[in-house]
């Protein structure tokens, strides 16, 4: 029982959450900025994508630009993707409220231009390791608490059950 608390408690209390928010540029005009703007678990927050390989996997100068945001573990994170640019004011050029995976999360855009900006999602295929693992643990600890219930229930109805009268 001890276990399952434990393994309940090392899955609740997971470390940090960690998106990583990528946009790759074709269309890279002067002044060229992009930022990130969310709401994580009711604390607003701005990220400045960079092109300059700070976030890890990321290659300076390969025009994605890329930021990472951390925080307590959310489900649905509501992302806008804002453009700057030389002749260019702040535009919204997309909007998604991004379902979560548990651990690491990646949401990908491509930035194109017809006249003007615009930023298209693009799917990635992740392999099955990278599926969440979390669920089945918690099934697993359900199953124990039920286990538990059981056998507990089994035990006082041996011990309160009908009793044998004696006969004089």
């Amino acid at each position: 029982m001890l276990v399952l608390l434990a393994l309940m408690g090392a899955v609740s209390g997971a470390s940090e959450q960690r998106v990583f928010i990528e946009v790759a540029a074709a269309w890279q005009p002067a002044g060229l900025r992009l930022e990130i703007e969310t709401v994580w678990l009711g604390q607003d927050r701005l990220l400045v994508l960079s092109d300059d390989g700070s976030v890890p996997g990321d290659h300076p100068g390969d025009g994605v630009y890329s930021g990472l945001l951390m925080g307590a573990p959310a489900r649905i994170l509501p992302v806008h993707l804002f453009v700057t640019a030389q002749g260019l004011p702040r535009t919204e050029i997309a909007a998604v409220d991004a379902a979560l995976g548990l651990g690491e999360s990646r949401l990908v855009w491509a930035l194109e231009t017809d006249g003007h900006p615009i930023a298209r999602p693009v799917a990635l295929a992740l392999p099955p390791p990278h599926m969440e693992i979390v669920e089945p643990v918690a099934q697993f600890a359900a199953f124990g608490w039920v286990g538990l219930v059981f056998a507990y229930v089994t035990w006082l109805v041996q011990r309160l059950g009908p009793r044998r009268r004696s006969r004089a």
